[in-house]
């Protein structure tokens, strides 16, 4: 492997590649890689958004007067978003004495929607 990939022993030794022939393409190859990356969770934050569930609702929301409002409703849209913050470590070694420089990214995901 080059030196300049910033890959670990653990990455390295875990990484896989398929090749097969795809019979759709004339004189094509397809090739899948695959590797296990170890990570660490940091943390789950989970937040309830609210907002209005169409144009017209944020209309009312915004220029009707407090009277309107309690006479006409404004509707609302409930979703709850939850955030995982996580480390990926891909310079990693197979006995982890020290886990290299970790990558940290956000990813949203199991979003609930209700109506209020």
């Amino acid at each position: 492997m080059p030196d300049d990939l910033a890959m670990g022993a653990y990455t390295r030794s875990q990484l896989r590649a398929y090749i097969s022939q795809n019979p759709y393409l004339l004189s094509g190859a397809v090739c899948d890689i695959d590797a296990y990356v170890l990570e660490q969770n940091l943390e789950t934050v989970s937040k309830t958004v609210r907002y209005p569930a169409d144009w017209w609702q944020a209309l009312k929301e915004r220029w009707f007067s407090r009277a309107a409002k309690a006479r006409w409703p404004v509707k609302w849209q409930v979703i709850e978003v939850k955030l995982e913050r996580r480390a990926r470590y891909p310079e990693a070694d197979i006995v982890p004495t020290t886990l290299g420089q970790p990558y940290v990214f956000v990813r949203g995901g199991e979003y609930r929607h209700t109506e209020d």
